[in-house]
């Protein structure tokens, strides 16, 4: 990489993640609250660490040689673990994350040096997402299935109203056509 080549992939996706992370990590939030009843929502499990997260994985694309577990390990913020939503829906939560991500950074262009980029975003959010099932497993007293690194930051366990969590994150009920007698 040609150091200080402000139109390199890596420089051009981390200005993106930079600048653009307080505004990421609320389309994150947004997409992925759950509505419960007026008043009432359950907020994202990672919506504590998206925005840390980001800024570190721009840190690192610019890295002399970058990292993909140094945005888990040194991102800080708030990482939640809930049993009652159970690993399902934080493992939807890392694929919103993945997707939005891989649209936010994707090659424009197709050359080597794009997919590069998109290569070493995905493997930050593979150590993410590994990360997250070892400090669930920790937390639950069991051993960590993954070797990457701790989370740098806090780590929380929720007790929610089971019946809440039910309400938000059911399928939505199909629609059927009356029957005509």
């Amino acid at each position: 990489m040609e150091n200080g080549n402000a139109n390199h992939p890596r420089y051009r996706a981390a200005k993106r993640l930079l600048e653009g992370s307080a505004r990421l990590a609320g389309i994150f939030r947004r997409q992925n609250t759950a509505f419960v009843q007026r008043g009432v929502w359950l907020t994202p499990l990672l919506d504590g660490l998206v925005e840390p997260f980001l800024r570190k994985l721009a840190e690192e694309l610019i890295a002399v040689r970058p990292d993909p577990a140094a945005p888990w390990s040194r991102a800080g913020g708030v990482l939640r673990f809930s049993p009652q939503r159970g690993e399902e829906l934080l493992l939807r939560e890392i694929y919103f994350l993945r997707g939005m991500l891989h649209d936010a950074v994707e090659p424009l262009n197709g050359e080597p040096a794009d997919e590069e980029v998109l290569d070493f975003v995905n493997a930050a959010i593979d150590v993410l997402h590994e990360g997250a099932l070892d400090e669930g497993a920790r937390l639950a007293g069991r051993a960590p299935r993954h070797g990457v690194p701790r989370f740098g930051g806090v780590v929380l366990l929720v007790h929610e109203d089971p019946r809440l969590v039910v309400e938000a994150f059911a399928p939505p009920e199909t629609l059927q056509e009356p029957m005509l007698s």
